[in-house]
């Protein structure tokens, strides 16, 4: 009996108690989707990841321009920001800090502290969140 109760405790430290909720959205050749870690009610991290499809190799060696700019100009110490290339498209991963944004970033980037608010939201904007 020990060793379970003993192994439960280790999962629960090991994966953590915080919750997880998924929001996708597919539209066309985009392809958005949003990993929001909360405790309670209160986001504690949101990590997006956004996926550009092209028809050609050489529509999506155009758009390498576009998402050097995009990581260059939202470069902040709150944001982990990065893209890669594979084959015909690009994968731009964004990496939030909420605790330490500002009310004012919050706002630019459409986000919230608040789960249900954020959900909702996102929800308005198409995403499905499960």
């Amino acid at each position: 009996m020990k060793k379970i109760i003993i192994t439960i405790s280790l999962l629960f430290l090991l994966t953590g108690c915080s919750n997880t909720i998924t929001c996708k959205t597919s539209k066309g050749t985009i392809t958005e989707t949003y990993k929001i870690k909360y405790d309670n009610n209160a986001i504690t991290n949101i990590m997006t990841t956004k996926i550009y499809k092209f028809d050609t190799k050489e529509e999506s060696n155009n758009y390498e321009g576009i998402m050097k700019h995009t990581v260059l100009s939202n470069k902040n110490e709150n944001i982990e920001m990065s893209y890669k290339k594979k084959k015909k498209k690009y994968i731009l991963t964004q990496n939030y800090n909420i605790e330490k944004l500002t009310d004012d970033e919050l706002n630019q980037y459409g986000l919230s502290k608040n789960k249900d608010e954020l959900i909702k939201y996102l929800e308005g904007n198409g995403l499905t969140c499960k």
